[in-house]
């Protein structure tokens, strides 16, 4: 590419050189449908069909500036692409179509410093040429480093900025960026003093949260989001690759029974802080919030009990009151926090109970298909018992019916003929938890003795697992990435969006051919028939 000459290189491993250009090669991207090929010089770019023929050729830039530096990121469907590159007084992004024409809107930006600002019409100092387009087309994400910060902006197809937030108040580098193929999720890796680091980010009501920071065992060159959901192949300077599953949760106070007080709290976690709001209280939307609380490493899982927000970090649980947030409990454990600081938890649940509490935590394991389950035992505040041992790989855990009933006796309802569940042995308290392992089999774990009881085989594997009492016996509800819902074995629902039990209730939403939701609500006790309108809210 130093020389300006395209070479392709075979199976054999046999390199042959196809093109010569009269400049250095800057940057060089296939399309996602490998049809076109894109290759920007300093002076021009040209487009190349999946033969490495020429199609199309123009200047880069429309000023005839020169590119110094470049980088090009292409839409899903390899109709759009946008090319950023740096011209020594700062960069200028463009988005382009198969015809190589500059993509343009009628909007201009602002004078110098006003509130409108564009990237596509002139340089623009601090910029780097480091971009990644959402799979959609409809924007780019940028990096700019300028008065000791470095943020990330996005901006529309016609280069005029859209939004942006806060990466680091430290020096960084930038490796690389990119959107899960959903657009829901974005992923920035870049380069500390201490090595290589990869933070998540995503967005609710215009605010950007940083869902997680991973510090790298190895330094990488870049990474892609892989077509599975949530997986992320990273590309390491050593030649290797290794694969992270990323997933995202959602958590919120739960009535147990009719009697207890619903403070209907609403966590939502930013890298080391916590925004919670009382909806009992106040309609306050995120980013707002009744109560900011920073704790001192990035906030890894939260979980609702009764009495207690629980937080797990990289280093420690904390358990926050849910009467005030003021008193603050930090719990430690070596063999947990060594874990942990290999590996990063995948599920996690708090349990508690009217003596002692639970920390379920899962934790991926150097041992092939398997994870390591740790059961801290909580008491007046304080670790009592920490319990630990392999299990196979474990997708889903959930709390059992009755701790969600608070050991209501399990009624053999009009709903056992129509989701038919083998009964099986129960322990004997409700001082358990269900658990999915890939294999799709749900087994109850027994949290004072870690015994492992097989329960049952779900038909699919879910995103989401709930417990219920609808048939006289343990139930399981359970939400599928197709967004299919399953009480049992029985398909109850398609199109689903979220579901939630709490105490004899179901409830979940439906998205429409419009841009509103079904929002059902049933009774567990009464009948269940195929789903029809029985509380309909338009949301």
């Amino acid at each position: 590419m130093q020389t300006g000459a395209v070479l392709t290189i075979d199976e054999a491993k046999n390199i042959e050189t196809v093109a010569e250009m009269p400049d250095k090669i800057l940057a060089v991207k296939w399309s996602p449908t490998e049809e076109h090929l894109v290759l920007a010089t300093g002076k021009f770019l040209l487009l190349l069909d999946s033969q490495l023929n020429p199609q199309k050729e123009t200047p880069i830039d429309e000023d005839e500036l020169e590119a110094l530096r470049a980088s090009i990121s292409w839409s899903a469907d390899g109709k759009l692409f946008a090319i950023c590159y740096n011209t020594g007084k700062g960069s200028k992004c463009l988005q382009r179509n198969m015809q190589l024409e500059i993509i343009r809107g009628p909007a201009k930006a602002d004078p110098e410093g006003g509130l409108i600002q564009s990237v596509s019409e002139k340089p623009v100092e601090g910029l780097l040429e480091k971009i990644a387009i959402m799979p959609s087309g409809s924007y780019v994400l940028g990096v700019e480093d300028k008065n000791n910060q470095v943020k990330a902006l996005i901006w529309e197809k016609n280069g005029l900025r859209h939004s942006e937030f806060l990466l680091s108040k430290d020096k960084i580098e930038v490796i690389d960026l990119g959107w899960t193929l959903d657009g829901l999720t974005l992923a920035v890796a870049f380069r500390v003093e201490r090595g290589a680091m990869i933070s998540f980010y995503q967005r609710v009501n215009y605010k950007w949260y940083n869902k997680n920071t991973l510090t790298l065992s190895s330094d990488i060159c870049g990474f892609k989001w892989l077509s599975k959901k949530g997986r992320l192949l990273l590309i390491r300077t050593d030649g290797k690759a290794s694969i992270y599953q990323f997933e995202s949760t959602i958590t919120g106070s739960v009535l147990r029974t009719r009697e207890e007080k619903n403070f209907a709290g609403v966590a939502v976690t930013d890298s080391d802080t916590i925004y919670i709001s009382h909806f009992d209280k106040s309609i306050i939307p995120p980013p707002m919030s009744n109560y900011q609380i920073r704790i001192p490493n990035t906030i890894l899982k939260a979980c609702y009990s009764s009495s207690y927000l629980a937080l797990l970090s990289s280093t420690s649980l904390i358990l926050l009151s849910t009467t005030n947030y003021q008193n603050i409990i930090t719990l430690t454990d070596k063999s947990l926090t060594d874990a942990l600081t290999q590996f990063t938890a995948t599920q996690f649940l708090f349990l508690e109970y009217s003596v002692s509490s639970y920390a379920i935590i899962i934790i991926p394991s150097k041992e092939p298909k398997q994870d390591q389950i740790f059961v801290l035992t909580i008491i007046e505040g304080k670790i009592e018992k920490v319990k630990s041992m392999l299990i196979k790989k474990v997708v889903n855990i959930c709390s059992n019916a009755k701790y969600i009933t608070s050991g209501k006796e399990f009624i053999k309802g009009i709903n056992s003929a129509y989701f038919p569940l083998v009964a099986c042995q129960v322990p004997s308290d409700e001082k358990y938890v269900l658990v999915q392992y890939e294999s799709k089999v749900i087994s109850m774990l027994v949290l004072d003795t870690l015994e492992l009881l097989d329960f049952h085989t779900s038909p699919q594997l879910f995103q989401q697992m709930l417990s219920a009492n609808l048939t006289g016996h343990e139930s399981i509800i359970g939400l599928t990435e197709g967004r299919k819902l399953y009480i049992n074995t029985v398909l109850f629902a398609e199109d689903v969006t979220s579901v939630l039990v709490t105490n004899d209730l179901l409830f979940f939403t439906k998205s429409t051919s419009g841009t509103s939701h079904l929002f059902y609500m049933y009774d567990l006790l009464g009948s269940l028939p195929v789903p029809s309108v029985n509380v309909l809210i338009m949301v």
